[in-house]
């Protein structure tokens, strides 16, 4: 596996990605694009119950990353590692990345890439930081 931090975030775009593809999933990123995390996090909890994939991905890394990058989400690792665990076995390579990277570096490590990576993101000049962080119209 790469240590490269820019991995865990690309997997983190990824799983945003997948979701914004998924209609059933329309409600959630809508409220996800507001940074309206706690709506977002509760509308992916009813599909991640009802066994979609891709809500469960995206659920894991935000109770995986918390509170600094998803207001309202308190970090948790016994949470994220269920929703992750979940995602992964239904063939999602960006859960079982994401397990991968917290057993191997741990959650620190993991955090501090994702902070490295978007504080470089929010350096970039504006139109090349939309580009990467807006959400993708599927």
């Amino acid at each position: 596996m790469k240590d490269n931090p820019v991995f865990v975030a690309a997997m983190l775009s990824l799983a945003i990605r997948a979701c914004q593809a998924a209609p059933a999933l329309k409600a959630a990123m809508k409220a996800y694009g507001r940074a309206d995390y706690i709506e977002a996090a509760s509308r992916l909890l009813a599909a991640a119950i009802n066994g979609l994939p891709e809500a469960q991905q995206l659920l894991g890394f935000m109770y995986a990353i918390g509170g600094d990058f998803y207001p309202g989400i308190k970090r948790n690792m016994e949470v994220a590692g269920l929703w992750l665990e979940r995602a992964a076995r239904a063939q999602s390579p960006a859960a079982r990345y994401m397990i991968e990277a917290l057993a191997r570096r741990g959650p620190a490590a993991v955090y501090a890439d994702v902070k490295y990576c978007f504080d470089r993101i929010e350096s970039m000049d504006d139109p090349l930081r939309q580009l990467m962080v807006s959400p993708v119209r599927c």
